[in-house]
């Protein structure tokens, strides 16, 4: 029976996987606006059904590319803010972040993220997820804070977990504002950086006006690309199917 369910969910999973590189296919081809369901029914072999039984229509996959940012915390955190600390760190992770939604712009791909943010509007779950404590952005903001508590650098009486919302809905805003904006020379990373730089020196113990420390360039890591997307859905399906090493 669990032979027959592993096999079950290892379909579900395929076919899934199946659809998404179908829609990511088509972004590159016809662009985030200019293909179908039916174009992914033709490409997949899928009946309309079987989509809508993984996905409630094409905004949820667009979501899903866009999401992938989610994951590519984890790199930012571990390969580009290695040796640092406290505010040094908040500063340099939500300007990479902000460098991530940068892209999209710079590809003009405002619309892929325009409907991404739509589409958490819509869901009542997605948008609870965002500002879930749970969110790696917030776990990552929190852990900061407590360095810079550790250190002695952080006011008494700030309290961490609200210090990390309200730098988060700073990212936030800046992000919704370029959207917004129909200034193609819009500077979110600046803008960021500049903001996150003002708060913190708030909560600072000395009151020290922090200034804003440059960022790499950093593009196979910070950039969202339809290619990085591929790759990483891969590495996950590999690792999903790969099973479990027996206890010795």
């Amino acid at each position: 029976m669990k032979k027959t369910d592993s096999k079950r969910k290892r379909q579900a999973r395929e076919t899934r996987e199946r659809i998404l590189s179908a829609a990511i296919a088509l972004v590159e081809e016809k662009g985030i606006d200019g293909f179908t369901v039916d174009d992914i029914q033709e490409r997949t072999g899928c009946s309309r059904g079987l989509f809508y039984n993984y996905f409630q229509g094409l905004n949820d996959i667009v979501s899903e590319i866009v999401g992938v940012t989610e994951n590519q915390y984890i790199s930012i955190r571990d390969e580009l803010l290695s040796g640092t600390r406290g505010m040094e760190k908040i500063l340099l992770f939500l300007q990479y972040v902000a460098k991530i939604h940068d892209y999209h712009d710079q590809q003009e791909e405002k619309s892929l993220l325009r409907i991404h943010y739509i589409n958490l509007l819509k869901s009542a779950d997605k948008s609870t997820y965002v500002l879930s404590d749970d969110r790696l952005l917030y776990v990552i903001l929190q852990q900061a804070l407590r360095e810079c508590e550790e250190d002695g650098i952080l006011a008494d009486g700030t309290d961490v977990k609200q210090a990390a919302d309200d730098l988060a809905v700073i990212l936030r805003g800046c992000i919704l504002d370029s959207l917004f904006s129909r200034d193609k020379e819009y500077d979110i990373i600046e803008r960021v950086g500049r903001l996150t730089a003002a708060y913190l020196s708030g909560i600072h113990t000395d009151g020290v006006r922090l200034g804003v420390p440059a960022i790499e360039s950093a593009d196979s890591l910070s950039l969202i690309s339809t290619e990085y997307y591929t790759s990483l859905r891969k590495t996950q399906t590999t690792e999903q199917d790969t099973p479990d090493t027996p206890n010795t």
